[in-house]
């Protein structure tokens, strides 16, 4: 257990975890029935916070609210958190998000939270200021709505029972602000909750020395003050396209002068877009080289947008590939919005097709050629019976 904090002068000194997101139990479908493989990282990434807060000593954890993925999650997933965090003497604060709301039913006041919480975890239920350690508060405001109002950062930053150089005050917060969006969406412009100018006015005035903050799963520093962050998830939760700088946790130390904030890795898994142009072998070739090359492929999942006009044959190379490859990652799939063209050439219906599978495929190229509604339909089409009469000729 940490013995960090110290009198300078009559500032204290304080190292912590900041955290937030870790959404457990949250469903990726697409995984099937290797979803378990994702839960057990999720868990171990929060093994991961408390082996590191061990090894620096800290003296609390600050979960920034989105421990849970909702307030109906399954017990399991509640039992094995509290099991985790009651490994460490460490005390642990856990603010209340948009997903664990503190409302009717939350999983906070759940008989299995309750039953099994150890006594080093701690809810913060309201914004009346928490005592860490002696001359170190934090005051968080807990997420009791879907929909909440704008805060009014001028009344949280007033809630400490200490002011001026009297000790160090964190304020916790979860959700959007007006510059820099909540979530890993970067179009998901919410009500901006939170003003970066008022929370920087809130720091240089004295009267918070941290702004832990929660809900955007990247990696984020706001302002320019170096004490207002975004932790990000300690694990993946969304495709890079959107999610830039997650699977990590951030160790934080303020001193009388100081704040000193350290990202540290604790995720192992990736969901990678790749976009690709697709005209012929060579461009299947790289595609599969990229595929090749990209490590710890079981805990990868693989998301491609295709483009581009290829053959028959061509399109049932990259059938296979994504067949195969769905098996060697923990999944591989080709997203809708892809616009890839199925084109059959000459040799493609005359040496493989006869009689009324010749006039369906000639039937189908002709509605993939004229566009519209119906194209994308007929490409699918055509490429199955290509398929299929390719895996007969074969046999």
């Amino acid at each position: 257990m940490s013995e960090a904090v110290t009198k300078v002068g009559a500032m204290s000194t304080v190292k912590f975890v900041h955290t937030a997101d870790w959404q457990l139990g949250m469903k990726r479908h697409v995984l099937g029935e290797r979803h378990s493989s994702f839960d057990d990282a999720r868990m171990d990434s929060v093994r991961a916070i408390v082996a590191r807060a061990e090894e620096e000593g800290v003296d609390f954890i600050l979960a920034a609210g989105d421990v849970f993925d909702d307030n109906t999650v399954a017990t399991q997933y509640v039992m094995r958190a509290l099991s985790v965090l009651g490994e460490t003497q460490i005390p642990v604060y856990i603010l209340p998000g948009n997903h664990d709301l503190f409302s009717a039913g939350t999983v906070y006041e759940s008989k299995t939270f309750k039953n099994y919480r150890p006594s080093n975890v701690h809810v913060i239920e309201s914004i009346e200021p928490v005592q860490v350690r002696e001359g170190v508060e934090i005051v968080g405001l807990p997420v009791v709505s879907k929909y909440p109002l704008p805060a009014d950062l001028e009344e949280l930053g007033g809630k400490f029972s200490t002011s001026g150089d009297e000790g160090i005050r964190i304020l916790a917060l979860h959700g959007g602000t007006d510059l820099v969006f909540s979530g890993s969406d970067e179009d998901d412009e919410d009500d901006g909750q939170f003003s970066i100018a008022g929370m920087e006015r809130l720091i240089t005035s004295g009267a918070v020395h941290y702004v832990a903050l929660g809900d955007r799963h990247s990696v984020t520093e706001l302002g320019t003050t170096g004490r207002i962050w975004y932790s990000g998830a300690p694990e993946v939760t969304a495709f890079d396209d959107r999610e830039k700088d997650s699977g990590q946790a951030l160790l934080v130390e303020i001193d009388s002068d100081d704040c000193s904030v350290e990202a540290f890795r604790t995720g192992s898994w990736k969901m990678m877009r790749i976009d690709a142009d697709l005209d012929s072998e060579g461009d299947l070739e790289l595609l599969k080289s990229r595929l090749d090359g990209t490590g710890d492929k079981e805990k990868t999942i693989v998301k491609l947008t295709l483009n581009g006009t290829v053959s028959l044959e061509l399109g049932r190379n990259l059938d296979q590939l994504v067949e195969d490859y769905a098996e060697l990652f923990a999944n591989v799939r080709v997203r809708k919005a892809s616009t890839l063209v199925r084109r059959p050439e000459f040799d493609d219906i005359s040496d493989l097709f006869s009689g009324y599978a010749r006039d369906a495929a000639e039937d189908l190229t002709e509605m993939s050629i004229a566009g519209g509604a119906d194209a994308r339909t007929a490409e699918d089409a055509l490429g199955l019976l290509y398929r299929l009469s390719r895996a007969e000729a074969e046999s």
